[in-house]
């Protein structure tokens, strides 16, 4: 029950699905160009929910056609980045493809305040997606904690 109720507020929401997969995998590359181990095994991690959650997403999905563009432009898009993080000189790569992450990163973190408008004119919290919003500051502040104890800027 929970399940369902849960992926109809989801649902309800459009939550950035595609953002977060898209930022699941260039964590992953970013985590080998760094050759870290731990952040390689939380990505994979993250990644591998990420999919769980896209199937159960995609089950309650009544536009399905969709779901399939968005996974294919957001494969597309990380293809992308993947590929120019390959072909790039291995001593820019690591502060070029932090930052493009570092933006992307801020756009998904940012995603709900683009409905701020329509929240302050309604005078009405019920757009925001409370968990999302909760577990992206928890996840930030770890990654934080993470990019200190690691001194990398683009962590930080």
């Amino acid at each position: 029950m929970l399940l369902r109720c849960s992926s109809i507020s989801i649902l309800k929401n459009n939550s950035p699905i595609a953002s977060e997969r898209i930022l699941s995998i260039l964590n992953l590359k970013f985590g080998f160009i760094l050759r870290d181990d731990t952040m390689i095994q939380v990505n994979f991690m993250g990644l591998a929910l990420n999919i769980i959650y896209l199937m159960i997403y995609y089950t309650y999905a009544r536009n399905k056609g969709t779901v399939w563009m968005q996974m294919g432009l957001g494969g597309a898009f990380a293809a992308a980045l993947i590929g120019y993080s390959e072909m790039e000189d291995p001593k820019l790569v690591e502060s070029r493809f932090g930052m493009i992450i570092t933006v992307f990163m801020f756009y998904l973190i940012a995603s709900p305040l683009f409905g701020l408008r329509e929240i302050i004119r309604k005078q009405s919290t019920e757009g925001m997606p409370f968990p999302m919003i909760l577990s992206g500051t928890v996840v930030t502040f770890m990654w934080f904690l993470y990019g200190i104890i690691l001194k990398n800027k683009f962590l930080v």
